[in-house]
């Protein structure tokens, strides 16, 4: 299908070259050869008048059209797939969404055990998929690559919005003999 000249198409691989920088890797992600990938670069250098990806020194850089269209196009393809995958009316026993979890194993375990096992007895076609932490999840969160993402109130993305979901303490246990430390005790004779 034509949008303006632009097979549609070529959306989903413009993203993964985007996101890879590189034909064959943009290729495995969409699951075409490096040949086909090429191809399909060089129609959308041909639509866009641009390179869009150019080789500095070694490795390959996006041009600065290429730059600025990362974020619409991950916009436009998350609304896509959003809009896809919207019903009207959400029957757990019929559903057969795949959700992908951003959580460290202590979040899962203190938060989302009760969560899996309800999940299983009332929604059994549902999946989740659990991911460690890391660096690049505000942005897989924000390419729609994540549904959700579990992290400590300091580790949040300011550009994404978010909600406190349980709170921990710490406590420390002290022998009742020890003459060093009273009622309460400093961050100093803690680190001491």
């Amino acid at each position: 299908m034509r949008y303006h000249k632009l097979d549609l198409n070529l959306l989903t691989a413009l993203k993964a070259l985007l996101a890879e920088k590189n034909v064959t890797r943009a290729g495995e992600a969409v699951h075409v050869t490096q040949s086909a990938m090429s191809g399909i670069l060089a129609r959308l250098r041909d639509y866009f008048g641009d390179p869009l990806i150019v080789q500095v020194g070694r490795k390959m850089e996006l041009t600065s059209l290429a730059e600025s269209l990362v974020e619409p196009v991950n916009d436009v393809l998350l609304r896509i797939d959003a809009t896809i995958a919207t019903r009207p009316e959400f029957d757990p026993l019929i559903t057969r969404r795949h959700f992908s979890v951003v959580a460290s194993d202590y979040s899962i375990s203190v938060l989302l055990l009760d969560v899996l096992r309800r999940v299983h007895r009332d929604a059994p076609g549902m999946s989740l998929e659990f991911r460690n932490p890391s660096e690049s999840a505000p942005a897989e969160l924000e390419a729609g690559e994540v549904d959700f993402i579990i992290n400590p109130e300091s580790q949040n993305s300011p550009l994404q919005s978010g909600a406190i979901l349980f709170e921990d303490s710490y406590v420390i246990v002290v022998d009742a003999g020890n003459s060093e430390v009273g009622d309460s005790i400093e961050i100093d004779q803690y680190l001491a």
